[in-house]
């Protein structure tokens, strides 16, 4: 699932990366740039299971071409298949 959240972010941020960890993936930004940037987190729930968080963030005003909601949700697709 991590990898696979990687992966996503590298494919779908206007941005380069800025932190890769076991816990973290953040790219750079966002600007005015009419492009995504991404926070993903690894948070951990007890007994050895953990969740992963996304966050999806447009700097531009006139938007990126696409909902952050609609990327969040894609992101989930991509990082979950079996749970559709």
């Amino acid at each position: 699932m991590w990898n696979a959240a990687q992966v996503f972010v590298v494919q779908n941020s206007y941005f380069k990366m800025q932190t890769v960890s076991d816990a973290i993936i953040q790219t750079y930004g966002p600007t005015t740039a009419a492009g995504f940037a991404f926070t993903v987190m690894k948070e951990p729930t007890g007994n050895g299971q953990h969740r992963v968080l996304v966050e999806a963030y447009c700097g531009n005003i006139f938007g990126c071409g696409e909902n952050p909601w609609s990327v969040v949700l894609r992101f989930n697709d991509y990082v979950n298949p079996d749970q559709g």
